[in-house]
């Protein structure tokens, strides 16, 4: 019995309505869900010889319609993936199972046409209300990439859902089944049931659909948008009383600022008529004053005459000067050009004393820079070295490990040869064992291979440094 025909017990007293399978099923598995009693059993098996030998099997049982279908991710052509054992048949590519099976062989990759797993459970089991169906999802791997796919309230109509799933590092882009369990808990299924330990490689799980989780999170959501519309109510009514009292506020100020104008308006105009009486009596004072004026300008007409006399001899004495003074400019103008032809040549020493103090100043640093290389391979080296001790310590604890993992596997197989014929029921499990013990050996040795070689690179990296360090000291 599976860890996925035992998922089922729970449901051993509901009446199922349909159960749509996902997958190929074995015979264990038609004997548990017969029990069951379901109305009938779709079987969406995705591979065509299969289908074909379990129409036979099932011809006597018209409960049961068996087709060949394959489910996939967007519904297109899909590569389904044939091997010599048939229960590894998938969609995904082998990887650590090979393993496992070391005598997998893949048969063929056939193009098969695929529909999208929410479109077949809406032609299978309707878009309606939700009813007694089960849900099966069979492709190991795939479970969590075909939930994802599905429309939303794609599963409207199922109540139990059971997938079984593998370990993610059998297959090449296989999920962990955890993820699709993570997936249907969002749409508020709730696990039932779980078999993980009895064969940890290939998990199973049985779920049911939680209608009170469905009501809780959607009065959650309506608590939240009643808290929202109440916030907003709030905001408004604040947002009112803000608007009203301003309105107050500015219709005191109004009449306080007209008050204020009437009495500007009163005062201004009392200004008006003092200045009216300041301005008159201004006229008549500048009428005075006009008089006076026009005597003066008489008295200052003769003085001008007086003075542009003086003012023809000044002229004659300051037109002396200027050639003086443009004799003197030319005496100055000689002197500046001799004092810029000494600064000129000053100014190019200094140039030049610039230039060698720059050239000396990059010389120190490219000093300082080689010294801090020189310490930084020092601190390489030292830091290879202890690399070194450390890898090579690990080595040995590696040899170690592999000297215990032979033993054991000595030890396995010799109590395996001796219960043979006492314990046939167990030979398949202690098989599987040593085919892990194996796989754990060779990996061990890989890795001993590989930190030997790390050592050896380490080696190499520190004799490197060293002759650098070496050849730094000598130039």
């Amino acid at each position: 019995m599976n860890a996925l025909v035992e998922c089922l017990e729970p449901l051993s007293e509901q009446q199922l309505n349909t159960v749509l399978y996902v997958g190929t099923p074995g015979a264990d598995f038609i004997e548990s869900c017969a029990a069951l009693h379901p109305r009938r059993l779709v079987v969406a098996c995705p591979d065509a010889e299969a289908a074909a030998d379990l129409r036979r099997e099932t011809a006597a049982q018209p409960w049961i319609d068996v087709r060949h279908e394959l489910v996939a991710p967007d519904g297109g052509t899909a590569s389904w993936r044939r091997f010599n054992v048939r229960v590894l048949n998938s969609l995904l590519q082998p990887a650590r199972v090979r393993e496992i099976y070391p005598r997998l062989a893949e048969v063929e990759v056939l193009p098969t046409p695929s529909i999208e797993l929410g479109a077949l459970v809406a032609r299978e089991l309707g878009a309606g209300e939700r009813a007694d169906h089960l849900l099966v999802l069979d492709l190991p791997g795939s479970e969590d990439v075909l939930l994802a796919g599905a429309a939303p309230g794609a599963l409207a109509a199922v109540r139990w859902i059971a997938l079984r799933g593998v370990d993610p590092t059998l297959y090449t882009g296989a999920a962990a089944p955890q993820a699709a369990v993570a997936r249907l808990r969002a749409l508020h299924f709730r696990p039932l049931r779980s078999e993980t330990r009895a064969d940890p490689l290939w998990p199973a799980w049985l779920l049911e659909f939680d209608a009170i989780s469905l009501a809780a999170q959607q009065r959650a959501q309506a608590c939240e948008a009643l808290e929202r519309t109440l916030a907003q109510v709030r905001a408004d009514a604040e947002a009112h009383a803000k608007r009203a009292a301003d309105l107050a506020l500015a219709r005191d100020d109004g009449a306080q600022k007209l008050d204020a104008a009437t009495q500007a308006r009163a005062r201004i105009q009392t200004e008006l008529e003092a200045l009216r009486a300041r301005s008159d009596q201004r006229a008549a004072e500048l009428a005075g004053q006009l008089e006076a004026v026009a005597r003066e300008r008489d008295a200052l007409a003769r003085s001008a005459q007086e003075q542009a006399e003086q003012l023809r001899t000044r002229q004659a004495a300051i037109d002396e000067g200027k050639q003086a003074q443009a004799a003197a400019q030319r005496r100055f103008d000689e002197a500046q050009a001799a004092a810029q032809q000494r600064s000129d040549e000053a100014q190019a020493r200094v140039t030049e004393l610039q230039a060698r103090v720059a050239e000396l100043q990059s010389r120190v640093a490219a000093l300082a820079k080689a010294n801090e290389e020189q310490a930084r391979i020092l601190a390489e080296r030292e830091k290879l070295a202890a690399a070194s001790t450390q890898a090579k310590a690990t080595a040995e604890r590696l040899a170690e490990t592999r000297e215990a993992a032979v033993a054991t596997l000595t030890r396995e197989k010799g109590t395996l040869a001796a219960a043979r014929d006492e314990q046939a029921r167990l030979a398949n499990e202690r098989q599987r064992r040593v085919v892990q013990l194996e796989a754990d050996l060779a990996d061990l040795t890989g890795r001993q291979g590989l930190l030997q070689e790390e050592l050896i690179k380490a080696e190499a990296q520190i004799e490197l440094i060293a002759d650098l360090v070496w050849r730094e000291g000598k130039a």
